[in-house]
């Protein structure tokens, strides 16, 4: 991040600004100084006021966010796994030819600071995801199609495509809870990749 530095902006280096002409001081009288003392010590006041209030106002004891301490984020997961390969770069080419010869066609996705090996979406896990994502609903919620009902099943679905498509790193599923857009981001390529694209057709 560039910062720019605003305070001597306009000036040359090592330049001095100098008034036009020198201004002579002026006497002031016994009265004039009391006034201008008195009107000194009421803004001083003043400002203290205005310093202390906001600092009252905005404390706040919201303690900050650590992923090591957050047990609800991690709630069912157990203990993390460590990863066998720490860098896909370290994954050998036969253990990519493993996973092609179980699990078909597979590819690669890649964010900023992680990469992950995912499987196209077959049929049975589709199917699954669909059916169960609806099964804790009530018939009152589906009949109604509540607006957070159905948003409630789009993350639920996402969430599920996501842990049972990603084939590396073993530790998936917790990266999954720490990155909101992770999950959403592998199921939406891995659909598409899936048969879901919109497909060129030609009369015959």
């Amino acid at each position: 991040m560039k910062i720019k530095d605003f305070t001597n902006a306009g000036l040359a280096d090592n330049s001095v600004v100098a008034p036009s002409e020198p201004v002579a001081p002026v006497a002031m009288t016994t009265e004039k100084q009391n006034v201008t003392e008195e009107i000194e010590i009421q803004a001083e006041n003043a400002t203290e006021e205005v310093m202390v209030a906001p600092t009252n106002a905005i404390q706040s004891d919201t303690p900050t966010f650590d992923y090591a301490d957050s047990k609800d984020l991690y709630k069912g997961l157990g203990k993390r796994p460590k990863r066998k390969y720490e860098k896909f770069e370290d994954i050998p080419a036969e253990v990519i030819e493993s996973f092609k010869r179980k699990y078909g066609r597979i590819f690669s996705l890649t964010f900023q600071s992680d990469k992950f090996i995912v499987r196209t979406v077959p049929r049975d896990i589709y199917t699954q995801g669909m059916l169960n994502s609806t099964a804790e609903l009530t018939q009152e919620d589906l009949a109604k199609e509540h607006v957070d009902s159905r948003n409630q099943r789009i993350y639920t679905r996402q969430e599920f495509f996501a842990s049972q498509i990603v084939l590396w790193p073993e530790d998936a599923e917790w990266l999954l809870r720490e990155n909101a857009g992770y999950a959403a981001s592998i199921t939406d390529e891995a659909i598409l990749r899936s048969g879901f694209e919109i497909p060129t057709s030609e009369e015959l």
